[in-house]
């Protein structure tokens, strides 16, 4: 049986080993901490993600623990507001701790589970990969596949340092969980007063709301009162009705992450290939995250059965998942940079660039494959593992 050595245990890595064990590997499991599924915020699982949620025979759990998602309001100020309603198709949001819990009593037994022991080399040779641990130990494996975040180890052992492949753009996200409830129920809103793109999202099971601003922040991090008080102060702008969760954020203690996208050549050797956040984060603000990282699991795995050589097979899964990751990431970079830029010759030339990349898209868009792979579809498969149940 081949062996597959899965590093990092958060939804990429999860949902791979559960596709890997499920079409006849032998896996192991590994990531550095010894709780991997802790921390973490608000997921959007849209309609490709509750699909292939569904087809692991997940659907019932991972709802038990979500919310529906909610209808949008987009306020570019109090007095210009819009409404788009969440639509018939079921979509859900839900907590990364939750699903990772989850997904982790989903795996089936016979995945190894190797975790608070961090991966520190691979040693590629013509039978396999060998990889060593923080305790010394050595394994040998037929594939391992990086699903470590975007400090992914697997790819800095492989690729070279995180500087040659992570995008940014000087844009930072504050994030607040408020103990104030949106005055208009079920619904987010999405602000883009000033230089800041603030999404605010009300939590079904806890009466809170999830706030992320995303601001330029090219320099060092302020203090966390004045990230406070610039998230407060654009919210008390969206209008009286927002009162109460300005004062909240006005008093709250925010945590601060960097707008950060993996843009990687090549997403595998030999014997080793990234998926999730290591090959291609798209970035939080995108909402594209977790389907991103569902269906790199899928297509890994159905890949890897349709085709007997790997290298073909590993070349295979990045054509089926880089269109999408691709076009996700062009379109959330352009919009936060463009709410982002005050000055209109600058915004112009954002116009002009996204147009260009849009431009580069159209030939796939032409044709219905073309279209399955921008929108992120799960390929179709006649085999029983990876059609729909």
């Amino acid at each position: 049986m081949k062996r597959a050595l899965v590093v990092g245990a958060g939804v990429a890595g999860s949902a791979t080993a559960w596709w890997l064990a499920n079409t006849g590997w032998d896996v192991v499991l590994a990531d550095a901490k010894e709780q991997p599924n802790e921390g973490g915020y608000l997921l959007h699982l849209d309609e490709t993600a509750v699909e292939l949620l569904r087809r692991m025979g997940l659907a019932g759990a991972v709802r038990a623990v979500s919310g529906p998602s909610p209808d949008v309001e987009i306020r570019w100020s109090k007095d210009r507001t819009s409404q788009i309603a969440a639509g018939p198709v079921e979509t859900w949001l839900t907590r990364r701790q939750n699903l990772l819990g989850v997904l982790h009593d989903h795996l089936p037994t016979v995945v190894r589970r190797r975790f608070g022991s961090a991966l520190v080399s691979l040693e590629t040779r013509l039978d396999g990969v060998v990889a060593q641990f923080s305790d010394d130990s050595r394994e040998p494996f037929d594939l391992v596949v990086g699903a470590d975040g975007i400090h992914s180890t697997v790819r800095r052992l492989i690729h070279g340092p995180d500087e040659n492949f992570v995008y940014r753009n000087g844009i930072s996200h504050v994030w607040i969980e408020l103990d104030e409830q949106l005055p208009n129920g079920r619904r987010a809103v999405i602000a883009g007063a000033g230089s800041m793109l603030t999404t605010l999202f009300p939590y079904h099971d806890t009466g809170t709301t999830v706030v992320c601003a995303a601001m330029p922040l090219p320099g060092p991090a302020p203090a966390p009162e004045v990230l406070a008080e610039r998230v407060g102060t654009s919210i008390r702008s969206l209008g009286p009705d927002m009162a109460r969760i300005a004062d909240a954020a006005f008093q709250a203690r925010p945590a601060l992450t960097r707008f950060a996208q993996v843009r990687l050549p090549g997403w595998s050797t030999s014997r080793t290939v990234l998926v999730g956040d290591s090959a291609h984060c798209v970035d939080p603000l995108s909402g594209a995250g977790a389907h991103a990282a569902l269906l790199a699991a899928h297509s890994l795995a159905h890949c890897l059965e349709a085709e007997t050589n790997l290298a073909a097979a590993l070349a295979m899964f990045k054509d089926t998942v880089h269109p999408f990751a691709a076009a996700q990431q062009q379109l959330t970079a352009r919009l936060v940079e463009y709410v982002a830029e005050t000055g209109g010759r600058r915004r112009l030339s954002m116009l002009v660039d996204g147009a260009r990349e849009l431009g580069r898209l159209l030939p796939a868009a032409l044709s219905a494959t073309g279209r399955r792979a921008l929108s992120g579809v799960p390929v179709r498969s006649g085999d029983k593992r990876f059609s729909a149940a």
